[in-house]
């Protein structure tokens, strides 16, 4: 029983995901049809191969816009800084991938933008060293030169929370897309770069992270008839527990998803127990239901 809930779950997911070029072709078709009324659409994408910048030149390539009518007209900037620069100026129609924060700072500022769509969960990117580099972690970074895109981009203003986080002071340095800035961090110009995960590890991410999501509420809901909305909570006290234990302990990540896993456990049974405190006629333990549902299950 247990292997057909994964494979219900990943079928979800799976639905989930391969649905979303079509949802992007379909809002940008309707987009040019009620703008201009072109059959080209000029896109503004920064730091070209990027996972979510993809999809614009992967939609051209494979014939999803084409199935609509549209064209694209694609100008690849270096960052997320450029592209909403682009979009402010009226050069294209649409920017990909400007980035959450820099866009809602342009927007604070009076910049004439609407957000249309949004195309990740969180921010995906991160900063290295080379292997020869003393620098072990971002607190051994101050006074050292720490790359970002493009000024006002979302790296940029990450490098700034960054600092402030760890208590250092850094020296910014805009060093273009990431491709750009591997060459200026091995060559030595550059101290600590900054990139993006490979398309297809980003994909697998978000892949294994809607299975997970659809086959846990698969058994709550559809076993044990329990209904809940609280994953996102639990999900997010995992991801809290990495994220403190890594940044302010220096724990390994691997190390940190089994405390991860056990403080999200530990809400879960906690709030668990005090729903069953109110519930007396189904008795303290009743909150056991979907544990004794899912094991009969995997028998």
């Amino acid at each position: 029983m247990l292997p057909s809930l994964l494979k219900r779950g990943t079928a979800i997911a799976i639905a989930i995901v391969t649905n979303c070029a079509p949802v992007v072709s379909s809002a940008l078709a309707q987009g040019a049809s009620q703008g201009a009324n072109q059959d080209a659409l000029k896109v503004s994408v920064g730091a070209r191969g990027a996972f979510d910048n993809q999809v614009s030149e992967v939609g051209q390539q494979q014939g999803f816009f084409k199935k609509y009518g549209l064209t694209l007209d694609v100008l690849y900037t270096q960052g997320g800084g450029e592209t909403l620069t682009t979009v402010i100026a009226g050069a294209v129609d649409v920017g990909i991938s400007i980035g959450t924060l820099g866009t809602l700072g342009a927007f604070a500022k009076g910049a004439p933008i609407r957000v249309i769509g949004g195309s990740n969960i969180g921010a995906y990117e991160f900063w290295y060293v080379p292997a020869r580099s003393p620098i072990k972690s971002l607190k051994e970074a101050a006074g050292k030169t720490v790359a970002y895109s493009t000024t006002g981009s979302s790296t940029n203003l990450m490098v700034l929370g960054l600092q402030e986080f760890y208590g250092i002071k850094v020296k910014p340095v805009a060093t273009g897309n990431p491709a750009a800035t591997l060459t200026q961090v091995m060559s030595g110009q550059i101290d600590v770069g900054y990139s993006v995960p490979p398309f297809y590890e980003s994909f697998l991410y978000l892949v294994l992270h809607w299975i997970i999501l659809a086959t846990s509420w698969n058994i709550l809901c559809g076993y044990s008839g329990y209904f809940s909305f609280g994953h996102g909570a639990f999900f997010g006290a995992g991801m809290y527990t990495t994220a403190a234990l890594a940044s302010r302990l220096d724990v390994p990540f691997l190390w940190t998803l089994p405390a991860a896993g056990a403080i999200a456990a530990a809400m879960g049974l906690a709030l668990g127990a005090v729903v069953s405190l109110h519930a007396q006629d189904q008795g303290f333990w009743s909150f056991l239901e979907p544990g004794r549902v899912v094991a009969r299950c995997a028998e």
